[in-house]
């Protein structure tokens, strides 16, 4: 045991050395072991104590105590007792875990600040900005694992100790600073992201992934109390924070594909339950409504600009949908009217119900379904954010003018088109899980497959009363049909997790169904010339022709591995 703790002090010390010779931090920062530092912590503090005596009109400085950061609150006044020492005990796993974090976070920290020699930028603001995330970062460790072997800091003015909740509440108020510190540092790569090079998208993408990291490891190891992180995700940068790491982790570097937007099928649920996302789970959940609305419009309207879309297959006013979405969609904010909502909500519904589907080019095809699925992203959002009340006065709009079904029928297209790339997207996980031992795929956004919601509108549910839509029998034979392409490439050889594939297979069925059924309302209802019955009887017909698609794909990895 006593082995394992010298080796991590002196992980921590040569990340020390590290910093300072590679960021040009002062060696007096407060950088010192956690694990070995008692002497050395008895000496600052008692330097800290005679500079509050004996220049007490002299404003305190970084380096004045291992606790005060460079933008205290009013506490001058204030000094810091180290605690008593005690007799040497085993360390605890927890204390483990959490020194081993934070030698690991250092190094981090190291690895990402090297980047910066190279950086044409502001050097000296810089650094000032990383000595102040590795001060930050270094108090909040170091005061955890002090709590972790029962060792206090006790605050005291010339009258004596103050009480423990004061203290408990001059603690909370730096650590509300500490942890502004650590996000302020997303102003480096901020000031460099218009900047057309590869080091700097590469320093802003490491800088989120690693500050990222940071504030799960906050979550997890209860390094902060819940409340200082609960408002520093929703009332200062945490929203940008999370819609930056969806963006720089989970967006391809040439572009969405099509089945890129329809695997991610609600944002949220994707951050919530993708297998990439795990560790960070648990600091989601510390986000409010108004928060999650920052993040996916964040990420609606960057995904707007990356997505690989064919310009010359974009239907005509599809920009200009593009372009008031981005005006309105945070109107709450902006103070816009709600009348504006519903106007755009109204003229949204209306475009797409005269959504055409016309060629028989795939490529042209793909490119629609991409554009259909950024209409259904921007639906989505409004209803999800939007107040109420404007929610019905744009549901009365839309029964007015008679839309009602083709809202409902495009949001079940979309959703199955979703539910059959994300079956695909089990499937090859599975082949690659058995199959390859080396290879890494792209990370991915997808939600777990078990509380996906397609439509924001409430209907009746048709599953007992198809008999009263449709054709029975032919209903039961076009399932049957569906069911059969795609389980056409299922192997028992190919999958280590089978119950995972027949759940996605069994959702792709129901969703099948409730397509299906909407679409046989709207051919009773509509005129045979209608443009929206033609899009979703053309797009009835992609589904089959994309089935057949993929089955020959899956079948290759079956004759791969058989």
């Amino acid at each position: 045991m006593r082995n394992f703790q010298r080796s991590v002090a002196l992980v921590i010390l040569f990340c020390h050395l590290k910093v300072v010779h590679l960021l040009y931090l002062d060696p007096d920062t407060t950088l010192v072991p956690a694990c070995s530092r008692a002497s050395a912590e008895e000496v600052e503090l008692a330097r800290t104590s005679d500079r509050v005596k004996n220049t007490p009109q002299k404003p305190r400085t970084s380096e004045d105590s291992i606790l005060i950061p460079s933008s205290p609150p009013p506490l001058e006044g204030l000094i810091i007792k180290a605690p008593h020492k005690r007799a040497v005990r085993t360390k605890s796993n927890i204390e483990e875990e959490v020194t081993k974090c934070y030698a690991e976070t250092l190094q981090n920290i190291i690895r990402w600040g090297s980047q910066f020699k190279e950086c044409k930028a502001n050097q000296l603001e810089i650094m000032k900005k990383v000595k102040n995330l590795v001060k930050a970062v270094s108090n909040i460790f170091r005061k955890k694992i002090d709590e972790l072997r029962e060792e206090e800091y006790e605050l005291k003015r010339n009258t004596g100790p103050l009480p423990n909740d004061i203290s408990n509440l001059i603690f909370t108020q730096w650590e509300n600073i500490w942890i502004e510190e650590i996000q302020d540092i997303s102003s480096i790569w901020e000031s460099l992201i218009h900047q057309d090079s590869s080091n700097h998208k590469k320093i802003f993408s490491s800088g989120i992934y690693l500050i990222t990291n940071i504030f799960t490891d906050l979550e997890k190891h209860q390094l902060v109390t819940k409340e200082s992180l609960i408002f520093s995700m929703n009332n200062m940068n945490g929203a940008k924070l999370i819609s930056d790491y969806a963006i720089t982790q989970f967006f391809h570097v040439d572009g969405l594909r099509m089945e890129d937007i329809y695997t991610n099928f609600d944002l949220k649920l994707s951050l919530q339950e993708s297998p990439f996302t795990g560790k960070m789970q648990g600091l989601l959940m510390f986000l409010n409504q108004e928060t999650w609305k920052l993040i996916e419009f964040e990420y609606i309207t960057s995904q707007l600009g990356i997505t690989k879309i064919d310009s010359h297959h974009v239907p005509a006013g599809f920009n200009q949908i593009k372009f008031k979405f981005g005006a309105l969609a945070l109107s709450n904010n902006k103070g816009i009217a709600d009348i504006s909502l519903v106007e755009f909500l109204e003229k949204l519904v209306i475009y797409i119900s005269q959504s055409r589907f016309t060629t028989q080019n795939p490529r042209e095809f793909r490119t629609k379904l991409i554009v259909y699925k950024n209409l259904y992203d921007m639906l989505r959002f409004l209803m999800r954010y939007t107040a109420q009340e404007t929610v019905e006065k744009f549901m009365k709009k839309i029964q007015d003018l008679n839309l009602f079904e083709e809202i409902y029928t495009f949001e079940e297209a979309i959703g199955l088109l979703g539910s059959i790339t994300h079956s695909y997207k089990d499937r090859e996980d599975e082949f690659w899980n058995k199959c390859s031992q080396t290879h890494k795929p792209h990370p991915y956004l997808m939600d777990g497959n078990q509380n996906r919601k397609i439509s924001s509108f409430v209907t009746q549910d048709f599953k007992d009363n198809t008999k009263d839509i449709c054709d029975q029998e032919q209903f039961n034979e076009r399932i049957n049909e569906f069911d059969s392409m795609i389980q056409s490439s299922i192997s028992e050889t190919l999958y280590q997790n089978p119950t995972n594939i027949a759940l996605s297979i069994k959702k792709c069925k129901e969703q099948y169904a409730k397509f299906y059924i909407h679409w046989k309302i709207l051919l009773k209802k509509q005129s045979n010339g209608s443009s929206f019955k033609i899009f979703i009887t053309k797009f009835q017909k992609f589904i089959f022709t994309f089935l057949t698609e993929k089955a020959k794909k899956h079948q290759n990895y079956t004759r791969l591995i058989e």
